[in-house]
C-alpha cells in the first residue's frame, strides 16, 4: 500500500470518529471533546513524565477522585493548552506556578492563557510550588469551595 493510500484511509477513520463524535454529541447534548492528535496526546504525556516535586504532590492528593469523588486529569488539553490538572465535571483547572512565573514577561503570558481558558468555560485556581508543598490542604479546600460554589456534591 503506497504512503498516500495509507494517509487517504487514515484520514477516513478520523472522518469517521469525528462524525460519530458529533452524532453523540448531537444525542446527550454533552460536550465530547474531539479526538486528540497523536502529536497533542505524545505532548501531554511528555509534560507528564517531566513533572516536578509539586505537581507531583499534588496528583498524589486529587488522583482517583480523593477530594470528594472528583476526578482530575493530569496535563489535559484545553483548547490550546494543556492545564496541570483538570476536572471536567467541575470545569475546574489547577495550575501549579514555580518560581519562574514570578517574571513579568511570564506573569503576563500566564495571564492571557487564563484569560483564554477563563473564556472556554472553566475556572482556573493558581497555587505557588509551596503553596502545594507546605500547606496541601489548602488546594483540597479550593476545590470544595469551588464545587460548592457550583452546587456539584462529591
Amino acid at each position: 500500500m503506497s504512503l498516500r493510500e495509507r494517509s487517504e484511509r487514515q484520514g477516513e477513520r478520523v472522518r469517521g470518529y469525528l462524525s460519530r463524535w458529533q452524532s453523540l454529541e448531537g444525542r446527550f447534548g454533552a460536550p465530547y471533546p474531539p479526538p486528540m492528535s497523536n502529536r497533542r496526546m505524545n505532548r501531554a504525556r511528555e509534560l507528564r513524565q517531566s513533572a516536578g516535586l509539586a505537581a507531583t504532590r499534588v496528583w498524589e492528593q486529587v488522583r482517583g477522585g480523593a477530594i470528594d469523588g472528583h476526578k482530575f486529569r493530569r496535563e489535559h488539553p484545553v483548547g490550546p493548552y494543556y492545564a496541570d490538572f483538570a476536572c471536567r465535571r467541575l470545569r475546574l483547572v489547577i495550575e501549579i506556578d514555580g518560581g519562574v512565573h514570578g517574571l513579568e514577561h511570564v506573569r503576563d503570558r500566564d495571564q492571557r492563557r487564563q484569560a483564554e481558558i477563563e473564556a472556554l468555560g472553566w475556572t482556573v485556581l493558581r497555587f505557588t510550588n509551596d503553596e502545594v508543598l507546605l500547606e496541601p490542604a489548602k488546594l483540597a479546600e479550593a476545590v470544595r469551595r469551588h464545587a460548592a460554589k457550583i452546587g456539584v456534591e462529591g
